[in-house]
C-alpha cells in the first residue's frame, strides 16, 4: 500500500500550523513521514484498519499532504535557483499526487527553468515515466518536457535510459490506446514501442532503475523492466491466449482461471486499499446480476497485504464473486505474469480463453460483454 492510490480521494483542505517561512524543508519532509506512519497505524483494538476507516484516514492524509506541497513549494519560491529549491521541488514531484493538486504545476514548471539537470533528479524522471499523466491533463505536457530534456542532455548517463524508459512507456500507451479503438495501425505503433524498448535495452539495458515507487517493484536494471513490457507487448495483446493462472482464493481453496472456459470472463484486479478499485464494485456486481445464469462469471485477483483484509472488504461490501489471492507481494505472482501496473486492471476473456478487451470500466464494459456473452451462447 502507498500513498499514491489516494489520487482520487478529493476532500477540504485542513490547514497545518507554520508558515512557508518558517518551517525548513527538512522539517516539511518528517512531518509529511510522520503523518504516512499514523495512517497505517492499527486501530485502537489492535487490527488493521477497516476499508471505511481507510477511506477516511486517506482523505485527511491527502488534506494535510497536499498543504505541506504547498509549504515546501512556498520554501522553493525563496530562492528558485538554489540546491535547497531544487530539492524541494523534488520532493514535491516525487509524489504522483501531487501532479493532480494545486502545487504541482507551479513546481514542475519552476524545476524546468532552473533544475532540469540537477544530480539528485533521477527517483523523479523514473518516477513521472511509470505514472505520466494522461495527455488531457495539464500536468502532461511539462512532464513530457522534463523527460525528452533529460533523455536528451542529461549528464548522468542512469539518468538519461531512465528517462528513455518513461518515452518508451508512452509509446506503448499510444499503442495500447490505439488497440482499445481498434484502428486500422495498430501493427505499425505496436512496433514504434517494440523498438523504444529495445532500443532501450541496447544503450541502457546495464543502468539502474531509479523507480521508487509504483505497484510493481522496480527491476534490477532498466533491460529488466523493458523486458516485461516486451512479453506484454508479444504475450498480452488483444486476442492473444490468456495466461493461466492457478492460486488459492481468499480461503486457501486452489482454483484455475481455465475451470471457467466455455464462458466470458471478466477478471478484474482489485484491492481494499484502492480507492478506483471500490468504486466499479457497485457496477460489478450489476453485470453480475443482469448476467445471472448466461456463460459469464467475474473473477478477481486481489493484491491486499493478507486474505483476511480482503475477506473482511468482501464482506463490507458484498462482494459476490470469487477472487484469486495474488500473495502478500503486490509486484508478484499473478500480477507479474500479466504485467499489472496498476489498479484496477480489467481484462475480458472470450469462451475460449482469449483476451479481447483491456483497460475498460464502468458502463464502458457493458456494450463488449453482451457481444461476447450471446456469442459463447450461439457457440
Amino acid at each position: 500500500m502507498n500513498s499514491f492510490a489516494v489520487f482520487l480521494l478529493l476532500a477540504t483542505l485542513v490547514p497545518l500550523a507554520g508558515a512557508a517561512d518558517e518551517s525548513s524543508l527538512s522539517q516539511i519532509r518528517d512531518r509529511h513521514r510522520k503523518l504516512e506512519q499514523r495512517m497505517f497505524q492499527p486501530g485502537k483494538d489492535g487490527k488493521p484498519p477497516s476499508p471505511v476507516e481507510m477511506e477516511a484516514r486517506f482523505a485527511k492524509f491527502d488534506n494535510q499532504q497536499t498543504e505541506l506541497f504547498r509549504q515546501a513549494l512556498a520554501f522553493a519560491n525563496q530562492k528558485p535557483d538554489s540546491d535547497e529549491a531544487a530539492k524541494a521541488l523534488i520532493w514535491i514531484l516525487e509524489h504522483p499526487r501531487a501532479w493532480h493538486v494545486p502545487p504541482g504545476l507551479p513546481a514542475i514548471e519552476l524545476l524546468l527553468r532552473h533544475h532540469s539537470k540537477h544530480s539528485e533528479i533521477g527517483p523523479l524522471i523514473a518516477t513521472l515515466g511509470y505514472f505520466l499523466p494522461i495527455e488531457e491533463e495539464p500536468f502532461h505536457a511539462p512532464a513530457m518536457d522534463l523527460l525528452q530534456r533529460s533523455a536528451l542532455g542529461h549528464p548522468d548517463r542512469t539518468v538519461r535510459g531512465n528517462a528513455a524508459l518513461g518515452l518508451a512507456f508512452f509509446a506503448k500507451r499510444r499503442f495500447t490506446e490505439a488497440e482499445t479503438a481498434g484502428g486500422s495501425n495498430v501493427d505499425q505503433i505496436a512496433t514504434l514501442a517494440v523498438n523504444a524498448f529495445t532500443r532501450l535495452i541496447r544503450e541502457y539495458g546495464d543502468c539502474r532503475c531509479l523507480r521508487t515507487r509504483g505497484i510493481r517493484a522496480a527491476g534490477k536494471n532498466l533491460a529488466g523492466e523493458a523486458a516485461a513490457e516486451l512479453r506484454e507487448l508479444r504475450d498480452l495483446r488483444m486476442g492473444a491466449p490468456a495466461p493461466e493462472i492457478v492460486a488459492t482464493d481468499l480461503h486457501g481453496k486452489e482454483f484455475r482461471l481455465s475451470d471457467h472456459r466455455g464462458k466470458v470472463v471478466l477478471l478484474v484486479f482489485w484491492a481494499a486499499w484502492c480507492g478506483p478499485c471500490m468504486a466499479e464494485v457497485p457496477h460489478e456486481k450489476e453485470l453480475v446480476k443482469r448476467f445471472a445464469g448466461r456463460p459469464f462469471v467475474l473473477l478477481g485477483v486481489n493484491g491486499d497485504q493478507s486474505s483476511e483484509l480482503a475477506r473482511r472488504a468482501v464482506k463490507q461490501h458484498q462482494i459476490p464473486w470469487r477472487s484469486f489471492w495474488n500473495g502478500t507481494d503486490a509486484s508478484g505472482g499473478i500480477t507479474k505474469d500479466w504485467n499489472v501496473r496498476g489498479w484496477p486492471a480489467v481484462f475480458i476473456l472470450d469462451q475460449l480463453g482469449m483476451i479481447r478487451h483491456k483497460g475498460l470500466r464502468g458502463k464502458a464494459l457493458d456494450q463488449p460483454l453482451e457481444r461476447l456473452i450471446r456469442a459463447a451462447e450461439q457457440f
